[in-house]
């Protein structure tokens, strides 16, 4: 199945100990890039989370954040610095000195100052249990955003084969117009030598070789059969299992560089109307292409 590169996926999980969140948003990127926001003590399951991603996305930017909270008020000490407390008791003091009228600071008064009391909150150890239960989470989590980017890929996929039966409906109208502008063009080459010539007798046979010449420079039979080929090999690649885009990328810039060609040689202006319609549609395609994983 098509899947879009743009998704988003969250779960979570709960266990005795902690309260786990996983979210999952990801968009378009020319390759895999992965960011993973994790609590500085889980570092060391990054490169499990990582690899969970590889296994379940090809391209994109995908972003993880990983947030954990402990299910119970974590216990706290407190520390208190003796030796910082003595020397501010004794700077207290020595700045008093005799004078009655000042007194000097209480120790609630110093234990105020940043430094002398610290509250430590001591956090449970994170067990194997706690990782299955964060790696689950980050499993749901993808799950989701994988069927985020399965959902949008099958509207992709309407969008596309819409486009590609467009641009081939108009290379069918340039197969059709090929004829009448090859004879066109030999009318018009006529009336442009029997306007300079002012009466004289064409010469046919020098007229013919202008004619074939000017159809040769202006013939578009191989463009044409190969913007089809392209075409067709595009709706192929749409029903192939697994990541496409960068090979449709591939072939609608092929498809843009046929377009191009087309509009150079073209001298009709009806073909030249179509050619410019082609590239509208064209690009349309490629920009919903951009999206493709």
């Amino acid at each position: 199945m098509l899947r879009s590169m743009t998704g988003f996926g969250a779960a979570s999980g709960e266990s005795g100990r902690y309260r786990i969140g996983v979210t999952a948003r990801s968009v378009n990127h020319r390759n895999l890039d992965l960011s993973i926001r994790l609590p500085p003590s889980l570092r060391e399951v990054e490169s499990e989370i990582r690899g969970i991603l590889q296994s379940r996305v090809s391209r994109g930017h995908v972003d993880i954040t990983v947030e954990v909270e402990s299910v119970h008020t974590p216990a706290s000490g407190l520390r208190v610095d003796r030796a910082l407390l003595a020397e501010l008791m004794d700077i207290s003091r020595s700045l008093v000195g005799g004078d009655e009228s000042l007194a000097p600071l209480g120790v609630g008064d110093l234990l105020r100052v940043p430094g002398v009391l610290e509250v430590r909150s001591r956090k449970e150890e994170w067990v194997a249990e706690d990782r299955k239960l964060l790696l689950s989470v980050v499993e749901e989590a993808l799950v989701q955003l994988v069927e985020a980017r399965e959902t949008e890929g099958a509207a992709l996929v309407e969008l596309l084969n819409r486009g590609l039966g467009d641009l081939a409906g108009l290379a069918d109208q340039l197969t059709e117009g090929r004829g009448e502008a090859i004879a066109e063009l030999e009318t018009n080459l006529r009336k442009r030598v029997a306007q300079l010539l002012e009466g004289v007798p064409l010469d046919e046979a020098r007229l013919a070789q202008e004619v074939a010449h000017l159809v040769d420079r202006s013939d578009v039979t191989e463009e044409i059969g190969r913007l089809l080929a392209h075409l067709d090999h595009a709706g192929e690649v749409l029903a192939d299992d697994g990541p496409v885009g960068k090979r449709l990328d591939f072939l609608m810039q092929e498809v843009q560089r046929e377009l191009n060609t087309l509009g150079a040689k073209c001298r009709d202006m009806a073909m030249s109307r179509v050619v410019v319609d082609g590239k509208s549609v064209c690009e349309q395609v490629r920009e919903q292409v951009q999206n493709v994983e």
